[in-house]
């Protein structure tokens, strides 16, 4: 939805507009697009709950919606609208201006701005309306186009805008599709700070497209939900400095749920610390597992699982680098009917160059494994922060122990060769914090073992 001159032009849009960017003969401007509304809907089924409410700011045909959840749709282009409603993604929608919407205060729990803000030529009022319209705690879901000095996406479209405006003659794309916003990820979180929003996420994907994630205030009256269907499975190996808070946390954030820690043969007090919180909180489970002939991340996790006895269950390290609160966008993604969620580090602050060398040729590798078995792919298959549907993990996994690699460390990618294609997979996105205490349990054996996972 537009706001400046050529809103005249965007309103006379026909209702398949966006399905011709879906399925444009340019891969590279078909794969822009859809990448786009699949980080949409992941930010969105992250966060989304029974009952909440969802509003989609210039909602086009609301293509993001691809799993039909509840969205209220604003734009002023009633073919698109009416064309998102009869597809299933829109349950209404309001025709007109954003600035002047007539929706109530605080009346939603996710607001969604794909691709609106360049549009707007008072971008500070549009956000200072988005914010009003969310609940205490609401969540402000953005894209925009990546115009910073070193951008892909600005010769990009100055070809589709050449192409389309001038070849072809469309006067849409001729006004530049009524962009007169430009935004970097630092002018993106600027404008979500100034106007009282607490940024938890904001990152740009290849230098085209950025992403921010941003929360209203939290009020009274945020509610609380129980997590009685939910194991957390922590593998630990000397992790006595953190892991006394993280269960504190947890136990917290995450009331009813059972905390497995499968403890590989710590000798710094780690199971005393857990053993002492367990007799005062019996949800809290200590794996000991020093006496096993195997021992390693992915033999503790595979233990871990076994041992689980909920519906879901999410799996996360004990060195701090995995922050809680992000447990509860994978385990609303699975609530949903995703069998398989994995947490992607969309920022990795202060790694070193060789560590993001190797993690990078890992993933690659992964990837291109991946490929060759037809197998599903996730943003981030090295990922050890991923939750699950307990039983479709056993089904999938059943007879197939001997097929992880027990002594490594990528217990993800190896499930990932057993998933069949038509297993769903969704994606949640996170900072990977730095490691505060402790030391990296990674080493020459495991990359070995890496090695071995990839190509046996």
């Amino acid at each position: 939805m537009t706001q400046n001159v050529p809103n005249q032009l965007y309103s006379k849009i026909d209702k398949n507009f966006y399905g011709r960017l879906l399925n444009s003969r340019n891969p590279l401007r078909r794969w822009f697009h859809y990448n786009r509304y699949r980080l949409i809907r992941s930010f969105v089924e992250g966060h989304y709950f029974a009952g909440a409410t969802v509003l989609d700011i210039g909602t086009g045909s609301c293509d993001w919606n691809a799993g039909n959840l509840p969205v209220f749709g604003l734009d002023c282009n009633e073919q698109l609208l009416a064309n998102g409603k009869e597809k299933g993604r829109l349950t209404g929608y309001r025709i007109g201006d954003f600035a002047e919407n007539g929706l109530p205060q605080d009346s939603f729990d996710i607001a969604v701005a794909s691709e609106f803000l360049e549009h707007a030529p008072d971008v500070e009022v549009a956000v200072r309306e988005a914010r009003c319209l969310l609940k205490a705690n609401g969540v402000f879901i953005i894209s925009v186009p990546d115009e910073s000095k070193i951008s892909l996406w600005r010769p990009l479209f100055s070809l589709q805008v050449l192409f389309h405006g001038y070849l072809l003659g469309d006067p849409y794309y001729r006004r530049r599709c009524g962009h007169v916003r430009h935004f970097s990820p630092r002018t993106i979180t600027d404008l979500l700070t100034r106007n009282e929003f607490s940024v938890e996420l904001c990152f740009s994907v290849y230098k085209l497209e950025i992403f921010a994630l941003a929360r209203k205030d939290r009020g009274v009256g945020a509610g609380k939900c129980t997590y009685d269907d939910l194991t957390l499975i922590i593998p630990a190996l000397n992790e006595a400095a953190r892991i006394k808070r993280l269960l504190e946390e947890l136990a917290q954030y995450y009331p009813g749920s059972k905390i497995i820690v499968a403890d590989d043969g710590s000798r710094d007090g780690t199971r005393e610390i857990v053993s002492r919180i367990q007799r005062k909180n019996p949800d809290i489970i200590l794996l000991e597992r020093a006496g096993q002939p195997v021992k390693g991340l992915t033999a503790s996790v595979l233990d871990g699982i076994e041992m689980a006895r909920t519906s879901f269950f999410v799996v996360m390290d004990a060195d701090g680098r995995h922050d809680p609160k992000y447990v509860a966008n994978i385990y609303n993604s699975l609530k949903l009917g995703n069998k398989l969620c994995v947490a992607a580090r969309a920022l990795v602050p202060g790694r070193d160059p060789g560590r993001r060398l190797f993690s990078w040729l890992g993933s690659l590798m992964c990837r291109a494994v991946l490929i060759f078995r037809l197998k599903n792919i996730p943003d981030d298959p090295l990922s050890g922060f991923f939750g699950a549907e307990t039983e479709f993990w056993r089904r999938a996994a059943a007879g197939r122990r001997r097929r992880f690699k027990l002594r490594g460390y990528k217990v993800l990618f190896d499930f990932l060769k057993n998933c069949a294609p038509q297993d769903t997979i969704s994606n949640i996105y996170y900072i990977f914090d730095l490691r505060h205490t402790g030391a990296s349990k990674i080493n020459r054996k495991i990359y070995f073992e890496f090695l071995k996972s990839v190509f046996f």
